[in-house]
Parts: C-alpha cells; sequence; structure tokens
C-alpha cells in the first residue's frame, strides 16, 4: 500500500544537499569493497548516499532493522564505522560485522562442533574454505594510517597533541581496527571467542569511547586496550606507549587471603611462573596503603626473593602484576611494523604465561560440627501429670507401655475413642 521508493525519485536522500556532511566515515581513509571479490570499480564502502537510501527504503517497508557487512571492523556489532544524525537512524536499529567477524563465528561453530546436521556442516565448511582463500577478498587490519609516523615524530619532539588533530583521531580509529582484528585472530587460534572489554559507558555510546581514547592519547601518548578471554585469570591489558616506543602486555592477579607472610604470597605467583621463559617478563608487586609498588625482571626475582619487598615487613601483598615488554625501537614508527609486533607479541605473551596463570580461590569450608561445643542440651521428655500445674522435667527416658494405665494413648486410638464417644 506504501509507494515504493527508489533511489531516482523525490524522496531518495540523493536530492539532500547535506547528505556529504551527514556520513563521514570514521574507519581507514582508504575506502574499501562493499562485498569480498569486489574490484575498484564497483561501490566503495559506506557512501552516504548509498546507506540513507537503505534507510528510506526500510521505512517504506516497514523493516526495523539493518544489517551492513564490509571489510572495516568494530568493537560491538551496535556500533557502526559510520556516524549520523539521529533524526536519519530514527526507529532503526543498526548493526554492522565485518567478513573477518563472520568467517571467525563459522569456524568456532565447526571447530566447536555446534553444527549437529551433516548437510549444515558440509555447506559451512565450504563457506570457511572459500572465505579463507586469498582471493576472497577479505581485508585483515595491517596497517596504521598515513599519519603514523608523524604522530610519533611528534612525541618525540615533545610537542604537544591536539586530541582533534588529524594524526590523533586517524590512530585512535586505526587502534579501535586492530583491536578488534587482533580479538578474531586470537578467537581463531584459541577456539573461544575473545572480545575488547569495555566500560558500560563505552558499550552504549561509541562517541563517548572515541573521544576518550582522543582525550588519553593526547595526554600520556599511549594506546591501551583490555581482552577478555574465557576462563584466563584475568582481562589482558594491552599497551603501546609511543614515549618508551615499546608493546607491553599484563595480568593482574590478587594476592592469596589465606597466606599471611609476604614471603608466602610471592612465592605463590613465582610457583605459577616456574617454569616460564624470563625474557623481558616483569613481576610488580602492589601493597596496600600508601607503601610503593616494588617490580623487577622475574629472573632476578628468582634468584633474590627478598629483592622485591618493602622496607615495612609487616605489610602483606595486595596483588601481582606480570607483565612481558618489548622494546621496538624504531621499528614502532612502521605502519605495517608496528602491527605485525603486535599480533606477534600478545599471542606470545599469553602462550607463555596468560593460559598458566590461576586467580586465588578460597577453600570451600569444611564440615566440622559438634552439638557439645555450643552448648546444646540432649533432648528430654515430659512425663504428663494429670494435676494441674507446671510439667515436671523426667531425668530418665520414658518408655510408653501397653498396660499402663499412665500411658498416654496412641493418636489414631484416641481419634477412633473421640469418634465412638461422639
Amino acid at each position: 500500500s506504501k509507494p515504493e521508493v527508489r533511489p531516482d525519485n523525490r524522496n531518495s536522500p540523493r536530492n539532500d544537499p547535506k547528505f556529504q556532511k551527514i556520513a563521514k566515515p570514521t574507519a581507514r581513509p582508504d575506502e574499501q569493497p562493499t562485498s569480498p571479490g569486489s574490484n575498484s570499480s564497483e561501490i566503495r564502502v559506506f557512501r552516504g548516499l548509498q546507506l540513507l537510501n537503505y534507510f528510506a527504503l526500510a521505512r517504506a517497508n516497514n523493516i526495523h532493522g539493518i544489517i551492513t557487512i564490509c571489510n572495516q571492523f568494530v568493537s560491538n556489532p551496535t556500533h557502526h564505522p559510520i556516524k549520523f544524525p539521529a533524526n536519519k537512524i530514527k526507529g532503526l536499529e543498526i548493526f554492522h560485522f565485518s567478513w573477518s567477524c563472520i568467517l571467525t563465528y563459522a569456524i568456532l561453530l565447526i571447530r566447536n562442533r555446534e553444527v549437529s546436521s551433516p548437510d549444515q556442516s558440509y555447506v559451512l565448511s565450504e563457506f570457511i574454505r572459500y572465505f579463507e582463500h586469498e582471493s576472497c577478498g577479505v581485508v585483515y587490519f595491517d596497517s596504521m594510517g598515513p599519519n603514523w609516523k608523524a604522530l610519533n615524530q611528534t612525541v618525540h619532539s615533545n610537542a604537544v597533541l591536539r586530541k582533534s588533530s588529524d594524526e590523533v583521531i586517524e590512530t585512535v580509529v586505526g587502534w579501535h581496527q586492530e583491536q578488534r582484528d587482533l580479538c578474531l585472530k586470537l578467537s581463531r587460534s584459541l577456539g573461544c571467542f575473545v572480545a575488547v572489554k569495555m566500560p558500560r559507558a563505552h558499550v552504549r555510546d561509541q562517541s563517548q569511547r572515541i573521544l576518550d581514547d582522543y582525550d588519553q592519547l593526547a595526554k600520556t601518548a599511549t594506546l591501551t586496550c583490555d581482552l577478555d578471554i574465557p576462563g584466563t585469570a584475568s582481562p589482558m591489558q594491552v599497551v603501546a606507549d609511543l614515549h618508551l616506543r615499546n608493546l607491553s602486555c599484563s595480568m593482574r592477579l590478587d594476592a592469596p587471603q589465606d597466606k599471611k607472610r609476604p614471603l608466602a604470597r610471592i612465592n605463590w605467583i613465582l610457583r605459577q611462573l616456574s617454569n616460564r621463559k624470563c625474557d623481558d617478563i616483569f613481576l610488580k608487586v602492589i601493597w596496600p596503603g600508601r607503601s610503593n609498588d616494588t617490580s623487577g625482571l622475574l629472573a632476578d626475582i628468582r634468584a633474590d626473593t627478598s629483592s622485591i619487598l618493602t622496607s615495612n615487613k609487616s605489610l602483606s601483598p595486595k596483588s601481582f602484576e606480570v607483565k612481558l615488554v618489548r622494546d621496538l625501537g624504531a621499528k614502532f614508527s612502521g605502519r605495517r611494523v608496528f602491527v605485525e609486533c603486535l599480533e606477534k607479541v600478545v599471542p606470545a605473551f599469553y602462550e607463555n604465561i596468560g593460559q598458566h596463570l590461576r586467580a586465588w580461590v578460597p577453600k570451600p569450608p569444611k564440615f566440622d560440627f559438634d552439638s557439645s561445643e555450643i552448648g546444646i542440651e540432649p533432648m528430654v521428655t515430659i512425663e504428663p501429670s494429670s494435676t494441674t500445674g507446671p510439667a515436671k522435667k523426667s531425668d530418665k527416658p520414658q518408655t510408653n507401655s501397653p498396660g499402663r494405665p499412665d500411658s498416654p494413648m496412641p493418636a489414631s486410638e484416641q481419634n477412633s475413642s473421640d469418634s465412638g464417644d461422639a
């Protein structure tokens, strides 16, 4: 009953002179094809006019949800590489998936044997085989933006970074792309879904997350993310420090509460790292109160455990942080080399350290109950009396004999007697 909305009719956003200002891509500056196998002559990803036409068609046909797919990454399906004004997407739910994400879901379904139908399993296997071919067109994130080197030069010259500068904006967008790509690669390697751990405010509002990361990069010259891997002792924090030109991966564990002595708690974490390679591995001890944290190389701490203790011998460690630090030097400013090193350091830390750490769990209470210890008296019986007044407690247990006249009548006989009398 509703008129069909065509891209060339008067209802089309094509006639809106402001459409170019509506959909500014927030992803990588080099546009990618909308589907695997597309070439440069085909429609490029996420042109504002193309999506606005989809929105108009959805409203005309009473469709409330739109899914977009391309090679660009987002940390959450509810986030989108393009930011649209609220009035253009009112009443619509927009979801976005990358081709790499869809491929990862398919691989996990097959690997974890979650497809029971043989026919569906075969079709999904062929889908994976097609999408894993190099000529398919699935693109992974492999380099930072063109301004990455200029940003590093600005940081090393101690110049002030402006959070509204093109270098900062482009770098944060590229970092978000790399976070998601790294999670998908870890997911395919581990057989479980790895996600970026974000505060609730960032999950609800993608713009707030981007603005906060702009501010962090401008103030601290660092890029950070937390990876949530199922079953691990804690989230894995990944940090790229532009000042120090290094990459670090770390995990933090609470100290065991059943151990009181400082050395006992430190030995608890050292035993978990006893057979691990200690190159570039640091152990940081977080102390309670205002005491300064202590840290050192894992190899040095193994040789002398007391070297990491604080001057206050009565304090016990509050938590521990195990960290891998990899200095890149001049390689840090390379657009492709930086991504390649990051995608090697993170899996190496997890394989050597992360998968072997175990969080402390309190022991369950043991069943050890003795009523005499809490003063519970043994049960006593009350001797029935025909006289009025309070009943007396008997020191000896009473046994009812059927021949005794004063023995209480069983309930069944009493009921029958009462009914007979009635």
